[in-house]
């Protein structure tokens, strides 16, 4: 069995607290993190989109660890197309203080 755990830290972002059809509260929002350098030298960054099953009330900019899962969300958008976006599906956030690049 392979272990697809997650642990990413890096700044919350587009927070948003949303109300599924059936009731239940979920939050999505995007984790921006470091990513290295580029041949220059300069810090590069990426972003992931996260979804959780809680209210995290996270601001932007906020630096948070987020652990979970690696999750594949499909979708059709309003012209018809078909849609799929990999996402963290978040177990538990930790807002330690810890340093950030």
């Amino acid at each position: 069995m392979i272990n697809n755990e997650i642990k990413l830290e890096g700044y919350a972002y587009k927070y948003e607290l949303r109300n599924a059809p059936n009731g239940k509260k979920f939050c999505r929002f995007g984790l921006k993190f470091y990513n290295g350098k580029d041949k220059d030298g300069n810090s590069k960054y990426a972003f992931v989109s996260c979804k959780g099953f809680d209210d995290y009330a996270l601001s932007d900019k906020e630096k948070v660890i987020v652990n979970g899962s690696l999750s594949q969300s499909e979708w059709t958008d309003k012209q018809g197309n078909q849609k799929k976006e990999l996402q963290i599906l978040v177990s538990s956030i930790d807002r330690s203080d810890f340093p950030l690049r």
